[in-house]
Parts: C-alpha cells; structure tokens; sequence
C-alpha cells in the first residue's frame, strides 16, 4: 500500500499562524511604547516630587518590566525575520578567542553574582565566517540560559575547537540539565518545557539562537543528561586569509 498524505493545508495553517503571531506582535508594540513612555516620564516628575520608597519600587518595577516586554517582542520579531531570510547578515571573519573571552569578560560579574563561576578554556586560533553581532548574541543567550539552569556553587565554561572546516564553540555547565523529553525541541519557539514551566521564560532566546546560527550557515545543537549539566554547541564555517574582527 501507498498512503499519500496533503500535507499543504497543514503548511497553509503554519503560515497563517505565523503571519497572526507577527501582526499581533506589532500591534502590541504601539501601546507598549505609549506605556513605557509613560512610565519614564512618571520617575522624570517624581524626581520634582520626592515618592514614598514603596512608590519608587513600583514605577521601577513597572519601567523595568515594560522594558522587559518590549525586549521579548523585539526577540520574536528578529527570530522570524532570521528564519524568513528578511534580516540582512554582515558575514565576515570573526577572531573567535577574542571574542569568546570579551563575551565571558562581561558576563563574569552576572555569573558571579549568581554564585556562579564562568571561565574560558581552550581557544581556537581559527577564524569564523559569521556575523560578530549576532554570534555575540547568540553566544550571551546560550551562557546566560546556562546561568538560568546552574545552581549556585556550579561552573559554566566556554571554550573553542577546530572540526573538519568547521569552528565549534562550545559551552557547558554542570547546571539541572534538560529531561530527554524536552531535549528534542529546546530550539522550538514557545517550547514549553519543565524548567520554562516553573517560570523561566517564553522558549525565545534559544529559538533565536538556532535562528541566527542557520542564517549565518552554521547549527547549534545540545547534549544533556538531566542532573548532570548540559553542552550546546555552535557550529560555523572557518574562514581564512582574511583580517578577523572581535
């Protein structure tokens, strides 16, 4: 027997979905802006009219949060423009140590101040064709989702290796892993698994990760054993005799 299944209709909803994701998320950008414009020009007064402490913590919160919220919608926005190839990628050679340790370098004092402790390993000398703002991007997102899983006391390290016409950055920690149910799909937009569901966030960042690594030409994937920490790995291509930039 040959069974033959129409699959276009299923792929007629998936891009109807998507286009209702994008115009909601721009419709919530407007009146997001008015709020948070609000919300600033609300600390500039109070700043004539000294506030309570309490009413100081609350603007503060309320600020910081529709900041949060706007930072979040942006997230998904250049996922999909990644993943449609709407978003323009500035290739060129990126010296991969230097960046790795200007990335840890920043992200130390978060790290610490998680009673974390964050370390380079071993570098590659090989340069990477990629865009540096978005490999620095995604390369922050995968440590600070590590800093998110890893208890205090833990270590996370980030290191570099040449593979076959490929440069592997590499960062693991030793943090609550991720249950092998879940581990199939960490990549998915809105992926909701046991650890977002006790409150860890909306499954954007790694999407997006994935999304900035597939546009770039390269991948990233992630071994884990739950309990035990996890490695995610990005993936890009090498790119020789040219002059690399951080």
């Amino acid at each position: 027997f040959i069974i033959i299944e129409d699959v276009s209709d299923q792929a007629e909803v998936g891009r109807h979905r998507d286009e209702w994701r994008m115009m909601l998320a721009h419709d919530f950008r407007a009146p997001l802006t008015i709020m948070h414009g609000t919300l600033r020009a609300m600390q500039d007064l109070g700043a004539g009219h000294p506030l309570s402490a309490d009413d100081c913590d609350l603007l503060d919160n309320a600020v910081r949060n529709s900041r949060r919220l706007d930072d979040l919608i942006e997230l998904f926005l250049e996922t999909t423009r990644l993943e449609d190839g709407a978003m323009p990628i500035q290739a060129t050679g990126v010296n991969v140590d230097l960046l790795l340790r200007e990335i840890v370098r920043e992200e130390a004092p978060v790290a610490k101040a998680h009673g974390l402790k964050l370390t380079i390993g071993a570098a590659s000398a090989l340069t990477a064709r990629a865009d540096p703002e978005l490999l620095r991007r995604a390369t922050t997102n995968v440590i600070e989702n590590a800093v998110k899983f890893t208890p205090s006391g833990g270590t996370i390290t980030v290191d570099s290796a040449p593979d076959f016409g490929s440069v592997l950055i590499r960062i693991s920690d030793n943090g609550t892993g991720i249950s092998p149910r879940d581990l199939p799909r960490i990549f998915d937009r809105f992926s909701q698994g046991e650890n977002a569901r006790r409150g860890h966030g909306l499954g954007l960042g790694l999407a997006f990760c994935r999304a900035a690594m597939n546009a770039m030409g390269g991948d990233i994937s992630a071994e884990s054993e739950e309990g035990s920490g996890s490695v995610f790995t990005l993936r890009l291509p090498v790119m020789s005799g040219v002059e690399a930039k951080p």
